[in-house]
Formats: C-alpha cells, sequence, structure tokens
C-alpha cells in the first residue's frame, strides 16, 4: 500500500503556466428591489441548535455590513485543543452543503477531532427575508479581507484551514492573502480567476446593455454557474450528460426554493464584480476539480502558476459537482491534505486510506 504522502505527491498535477488576462468590464450593477423587510438584529452569543441536526450550534454574528451566521459542528469550548476548519459557501448554496459533506461516514474521523464552523453569508440562510432595496451587498474582496476576520475574531478563533466551493474558494484566498498568519491551509473547490465561466460573459452583456440582470432568475444563474454551457467549456474532458444536469439542477432548484432568490442574486452580483485572485506564496493548498466542471480550465490556470512544492490539485473524473456528486474522493484527499499539518488528527483511524473511490451518480 502506498504511503498517504506518495498518493498526495501522485495527486500533484503539473500544468505549464499560462497568462490570465482579466477583461476590463464595467461592474454589475442591481436593479433596485422594493421591500419592507428590515435586517434581523444579532449579536454573538451562545447560540441555537438547528432542528435539523441539533448537534449543530447556529451563532449569528453581526458584522458592520450585516449578519453572518455560522454553524458551530464540535465543542467551541475546546477550541485550543482542536483543528478549526472554516468553510464558505458558492453562490446559490449555503452552510447545508457543507453539513452534508461533514455528515458522510467518512469525515467522522477527523469530526471527532476537530471543530467545523459553517457560514451563511449574509441574507443566504435558509427562509431569510429579502436584504432591504437600499442595502449594499459587501464586495467578494470585503467579505474575505474584513468580515471573515470579524467572524473568527468573535468566535475567539486563531488559526483555521478554509474549506470553500466557488465564489466562496475566492473569498478564501482573499482572507489568506490579507491575513497570512491565520491560515494553515485551504482546500479551494472550483477556484475561478477572472475572466472565467458563463457568469462572465452574463456580466460583459450587461455592462454593454445587451441584456438585463432582471431577466435571469435565481435559478438561471445557478445553472449558468455550475453547469456553464457548451461554448464555456475549455479544457473540459467532456460535458456533463443531459441526465447528470437534469438531477443537479434538481438538487441545486431545491436548495434555492428554500433560500430567497433576490438575495441570491445579490451574492451573485458580488461575485461577477471581483477582481483578479492573488497568487499566495508559503501555503499549502489543494486544487480541487470536477472534470466536467466549467471551471475546470480555470483552476488549473491558477494552478499553473502556484509553487508546486506547497500545492496539489485533485481532478475528480466524470462529475461536475465534487462535493454531490465524489464526496468520498474528496473526504479522503482531505484526510491526505490535513495529514500534513495536522497528523494528530488522523490517530483515531484504525484503517487505511486510500486516495480514491468508485462513485457514480445514480
Amino acid at each position: 500500500m502506498e504511503t498517504a504522502e506518495k498518493s498526495m505527491e501522485e495527486s500533484k498535477v503539473v500544468e505549464t503556466a499560462r497568462e490570465i488576462v482579466a477583461p476590463e468590464e464595467g461592474n454589475v450593477n442591481e436593479e433596485s428591489v422594493a421591500s419592507n423587510e428590515k435586517p434581523q438584529d444579532a449579536c454573538i452569543g451562545g447560540g441555537t441548535q438547528t432542528e435539523a441536526r441539533p448537534s449543530i450550534r447556529k451563532i449569528p454574528i453581526e458584522t458592520k455590513y450585516g449578519t453572518i451566521t455560522a454553524h458551530i459542528q464540535g465543542d467551541l469550548e475546546q477550541v485550543d485543543n482542536r483543528s478549526v476548519f472554516l468553510t464558505v459557501h458558492d453562490i446559490g448554496s449555503n452552510s447545508r452543503s457543507f453539513l452534508d459533506f461533514t455528515d458522510h461516514p467518512i469525515m467522522s474521523p477527523i469530526k471527532q477531532r476537530s471543530l467545523f464552523i459553517h457560514l451563511d453569508l449574509i441574507g443566504q440562510q435558509d427562509d431569510q427575508p429579502e436584504l432591504p432595496s437600499n442595502f449594499e451587498f459587501p464586495p467578494i474582496k470585503t467579505i474575505g479581507e474584513e468580515l471573515l476576520l470579524e467572524v473568527l475574531d468573535k468566535l475567539k478563533i486563531r488559526l483555521i484551514v478554509g474549506i470553500g466551493e466557488g465564489a466562496g474558494a475566492n473569498i478564501l484566498v482573499l482572507f489568506a492573502n490579507k491575513h497570512h498568519s491565520r491560515v494553515l491551509g485551504l482546500v479551494l473547490i472550483h477556484l475561478a480567476p477572472t475572466g472565467v465561466g458563463v457568469l462572465e460573459r452574463l456580466k460583459s452583456q450587461i455592462s454593454t446593455g445587451k441584456r438585463r440582470f432582471s431577466e435571469f432568475s435565481a435559478e438561471n444563474i445557478i445553472e449558468l454557474h455550475r453547469l456553464g454551457d457548451s461554448s464555456g467549456r475549455s479544457g473540459q474532458s467532456s460535458p456533463p450528460p443531459q441526465s447528470e444536469q437534469r438531477q443537479l439542477m434538481s438538487l441545486y432548484n431545491t436548495r434555492v426554493n428554500n433560500m430567497n432568490a433576490k438575495n441570491i442574486k445579490r451574492y451573485a452580483i458580488s461575485y461577477m464584480n471581483r477582481k483578479e485572485l492573488p497568487l499566495l506564496k508559503d501555503m499549502d493548498i489543494l486544487l480541487v476539480a470536477g472534470s466536467r466542471s466549467p471551471y475546470l480550465s480555470g483552476t488549473q490556470k491558477y494552478f499553473a502558476q502556484c509553487d508546486k512544492e506547497k500545492t496539489s490539485f485533485l481532478k475528480v473524473d466524470h462529475v461536475v459537482d465534487v462535493l454531490m456528486e465524489a464526496p468520498e474522493k474528496l473526504a479522503k484527499s482531505l484526510l491526505l491534505f490535513v495529514k500534513v499539518s495536522h497528523p494528530y488528527i488522523l490517530d483515531v483511524i484504525s484503517t487505511p486510506v486510500t486516495y480514491y473511490s468508485s462513485l457514480n451518480l445514480g
């Protein structure tokens, strides 16, 4: 059996570095929508337990832009004796996507010795009221550089391993770049530099007046963001079959139906207006992408510029959505990744960790 270190080394993909050119488009502006809803008051406190998962503490944290809700999985009082994982969700998703992931049986060894903090960004929690029409959703850069710091400081969290998907991965890169000493490592799923993805072309069309953002429902935006289209799939082995797309969209729509659609669109606008990502130095990073994801090429381009001694790239074959379609593969890769900086997390594992397991979308 190969050692974990050897498996991790073999997972590295060597790519030829290519220059990333960001289009110089104007920012997308949301059309105002009237609302009588007022933001909910929130403050750091003891928190409440969620109905579906009674062991999870829900702590609303008031930031200068609004409420970010932290779902605490583990004993916050034992933070000094635990490794802390901070998860940041993508557009059209929230903490539930990472709670589902960490509830997978293969994640039990890490959960026993760790603390997970799953965030719901402003207005993205289930059953949230619409944000006021005059509310300014914070830029992705502000969320990463300022608001995450507020959350961690109020929770008295000093060091984290970050796990982010899509827009959440971008946010974590910005946090790590600004607050390098607070981050032990990053797991970044479908990290997309500017100029990558169908939403980038949509941004260009809106900026030039060819389309209006109001034409698109939250479901339309999620479909474009998550699945892309045939013209935006450079670097993919193959587009997903129609049956796979239908199954995924059914799952995405179920999530969206539990969220506020207009709040989702505000997060999407913030993401579309993001700036070029910085390259992180001297930090352990695991980049992850599905072979059928529209962000495979962008993730590979970012990886090509990274320090290969510190950065690994996991390409999961035959899937679009790694979290939904291949949680076992992601979990096993995470186990190997954290062993580098947190070897004691794996002490409770009594069976060998293999790098891949077969998993098909049913």
